[in-house]
């Protein structure tokens, strides 16, 4: 996306087994909650701090910047706002989320890395959760939704 700036450092928030590719950064810093998933990043020599975002964020410091892909909707509705206001407390230059728009359920892991309880969609959000946020829509993304980026700063 060209109106991601590169960073010295970034969070990557619940990369899973696929760590962001958006922005050029000097520190990659992954935030997964999720065992086996954070030691496939270890191996693969990602720094990793394991735990919820809403844990971990509050105990991080000297970030650029805080991309979450497809993450915000495998949390329930009240986290993934306290997540939100953290990241854009926490970032200094800009947070870019990305997920469907709206509700669209899904579980089971896809890695077969037995992260189920980790994929399965727990809330639905839309543009409109993210006021005075550039939006990007993506029609068609899903092939049962659309989605979008919201990028704050």
């Amino acid at each position: 996306m060209p109106y991601l700036r590169a960073v010295n450092c970034l969070v990557d928030v619940g990369p899973g087994i696929r760590p962001q590719k958006l922005v050029r950064t000097q520190t990659t810093i992954c935030v997964e909650p999720y065992g086996a998933y954070a030691d496939w990043l270890r191996d693969r020599g990602y720094s990793v701090r394991q735990g919820r975002a809403v844990d971990v964020l509050p105990t991080l410091s000297g970030v650029d910047t805080v991309v979450a892909l497809d993450v915000i909707e495998h949390m329930e509705r009240e986290e993934g706002e306290e997540f939100v206001r953290q990241a854009v407390s926490l970032a200094k230059q800009q947070v870019c989320i990305f997920t469907v728009d709206g509700f669209l359920p899904q579980s089971g892991d896809a890695w077969g890395m037995g992260g189920d309880y980790w994929q399965e969609h727990r809330s639905g959000w839309t543009p409109d959760d993210f006021p005075g946020w550039r939006i990007i829509r993506l029609r068609d993304f899903h092939s049962e939704a659309d989605a979008f980026y919201a990028v704050h700063g």
